[in-house]
């Protein structure tokens, strides 16, 4: 069983390698992941954004987009 979510950082110059259900994520436009807790308690679900810049047949470049939740900004419990 393959995990959902791997992100590889070999140092803070580096791109990180990403790998979403065991599959590597190519063309990386943005990678945002968030993760909250209080204390020992689970108190949000992880917010995923991952954005991918495929140029299609015609050269025009799009995005594909991978998101879970909202993001947690700021820290607080706003």
């Amino acid at each position: 069983m393959s995990k959902l979510l791997t992100i590889e950082l070999d140092n803070l110059d580096s791109v990180p390698k990403v790998f979403y259900k065991g599959e590597e994520i190519t063309d990386k436009a943005r990678i945002d992941f968030s993760w909250k807790t209080q204390g020992d308690r689970f108190v949000f679900s992880p917010y995923i954004n991952i954005e991918q810049m495929i140029t299609t047949d015609k050269g025009k470049p799009v995005f594909k987009h991978i998101g879970f939740n909202e993001p947690i900004l700021n820290g607080s419990d706003e």
